[in-house]
């Protein structure tokens, strides 16, 4: 899989979840058992794009990771509405599905957790950079805009949302970077 993914021919998602809300221990029913998967994963991230999955699933009396190619037998691919179209979901059921399991039975719950934890962070700077482009754009459109023959930036209550917006953005910023910090130390 790794050859695949850094090649750019293969896609890969992870299916942790199965109903809205947080994911916890108790909210994974999706089982893993003699190289078979069961069970159904909602939503999935990439889930109609990726080649393969790795599949939080119950195994014996803990969690543990199983990977599944998703054009394989006994897996069925269902789109989902999506609010943001860059982000597509899809829902996955496994219906004894071949898999294998990543790393020790009864590992996975961890794993799966420090996996999510990083990608937050990684989400967190997406979500920044969209702040950022956001804000650009509202900043050239109060500096070309004109009313009563002046740039509307230059009216005070929108140089002060203007500020608030700036402030709230470059702390955000701060918090990406000490959230990456965290993460590497």
């Amino acid at each position: 899989y790794l050859t695949g993914i850094a090649s750019g021919d293969l896609v890969g998602t992870m299916a942790t979840t199965e109903k809205a809300g947080n994911l916890t221990q108790k909210s994974i029913n999706a089982t893993f058992a003699d190289g078979k998967l069961n069970g159904t994963k909602l939503p999935v991230a990439d889930g109609e794009q990726a080649n393969f999955a790795i599949v939080l699933a119950k195994e014996g009396s803990g969690l543990s990771l199983v990977v599944v190619d998703l054009d394989g037998a006994g897996v069925e691919r269902k789109k989902l509405e999506s609010l943001d179209p860059t982000h597509p979901q899809a829902q996955l059921t496994f219906s004894d599905a071949q898999a294998a399991r990543l790393g020790a039975a009864g590992e996975g719950w961890a794993v799966a957790q420090d996996v999510l934890n990083r990608a937050a962070v990684l989400m967190a700077f997406e979500q920044l950079g969209c702040a950022d482009r956001a804000f650009q754009i509202t900043f050239d459109f109060t500096m070309n805009r004109f009313a009563f023959g002046r740039p509307i930036a230059s009216f005070q209550s929108l140089k002060h949302r203007m500020a608030d917006m700036y402030a709230a953005r470059e702390v955000a910023r701060s918090n990406c970077y000490w959230a990456a910090w965290a993460l590497e130390n």
